[in-house]
């Protein structure tokens, strides 16, 4: 009976170490909630662990280890197509670009750095309708310890269309796959002038105000009525990059001045949630020609006549349209040759 009492014991010991040992080899586990993870764009909280889909929707991570995996849940977009994309950037350079499947996943954002310190941010790359996701967490390595993040100095939001969503920015054909919001025009002009980045983009929109931008503006997740709370994220720079559509779709010359007065006002409700931001009005790089001079004739009218009211924070950019003969949407190229302008711009107003 001694024998086996003793022989139980040094089982439950052992039993012990190996448990104690496992549990030192495990990889850090961090909620996603936790205050250090830096959201950026906007996220839905209203039901559970933070979910987006918006386009350069992103999280940021800063810790001291060596490998960072996010645990994600996705939900096929509208589409119901695979095709919900992530881009991975560590330390300021852009790695992997993540296909997330259906369901609940872990996938590595980064293994095997150079101990210290390091940033990791995981950027949605294509559109809202490829997916919904939801980040529940991440796991660090065995040693590692998650950090403060450091918000950049501005803000800065742009309300588009396809052009802003990155479509086709890594070839043609138009696909989940070639888009990239992050190497968009908006998304570099941010990095330029060190700004936070909220992209409320969506292929084919215009101004109009019942399928438009306008009537989705203020979802937190756009293919749900979740309304996005103005007062959490204030702009320094607003960006609007519609006309694209609203020419081929020929709204401007079916009626120039009821689509002037629709720009106006939804100007006027931006002023309303941000009375101080400086707005910048760009032309479409799309139009060329004659519907290039005639949609940045119209824009500049919208400028002018706000300014004139008293609005001296509304800016025209126009922007160079592409060659004459070059077909879809702008390539990387055209992208950073439209972020040059705006940068110029933004740095010149402010």
């Amino acid at each position: 009976m001694k024998y086996t009492t003793f022989f139980l014991s040094l089982l439950s010991a052992c039993s012990l170490a190996v448990r104690a040992e496992d549990a030192s080899n495990q990889p850090k586990e961090i909620g996603p909630d936790d205050a250090n993870i830096h959201y950026v764009g906007r996220f839905d909280t209203l039901h559970g662990a933070p979910r987006c889909s918006w386009p350069n929707s992103a999280v940021v991570v800063r810790f001291d280890g060596t490998d960072l995996s996010v645990n994600v849940r996705e939900k096929r977009g509208l589409q119901k197509i695979p095709g919900d994309f992530w881009q991975v950037v560590v330390d300021g350079e852009p790695t992997d670009k993540i296909n997330l499947e259906d369901g609940e996943h872990i996938y590595s954002l980064a293994s095997g750095l150079a101990p210290g310190q390091h940033t990791v941010e995981f950027v949605k790359a294509d559109q809202s309708m490829h997916g919904i996701t939801q980040i529940l967490g991440f796991r660090l390595d065995k040693g590692g310890k998650l950090l403060p993040t450091r918000p950049l100095p501005k803000r800065m939001e742009i309300i588009g269309d396809s052009i802003s969503c990155g479509v086709s920015i890594e070839g043609e054909p138009e696909t989940p796959e070639s888009t990239n919001a992050y190497f968009s025009y908006g998304a570099i002009t941010a990095r330029n002038i060190g700004a936070e980045l909220m992209n409320i983009s969506w292929s084919g929109k215009t101004l109009d105000a019942v399928k438009g931008m306008p009537a989705i503006y203020e979802r937190i997740v756009p293919e749900y009525g979740s309304k996005w709370d103005y007062a959490k994220w204030i702009p320094d720079i607003i960006v609007i990059n519609l006309s694209t559509n609203d020419y081929l779709q020929r709204m401007i010359q079916a009626d120039t001045e009821k689509w002037i007065a629709g720009y106006k006002t939804f100007v006027a409700r931006l002023r309303g949630y941000y009375p101080n931001a400086q707005i910048y009005c760009l032309t479409s790089p799309m139009l060329q020609g004659d519907r290039h001079t005639s949609t940045r004739d119209d824009i500049d009218r919208v400028v002018g006549d706000l300014a004139a009211a008293g609005d001296k924070n509304i800016h025209l950019v126009d922007i160079n349209p592409m060659p004459e003969g070059i077909r879809g949407h702008p390539d990387r190229q055209v992208h950073e040759e439209m972020a040059k302008r705006l940068t110029e711009a933004i740095k010149g107003s402010l």
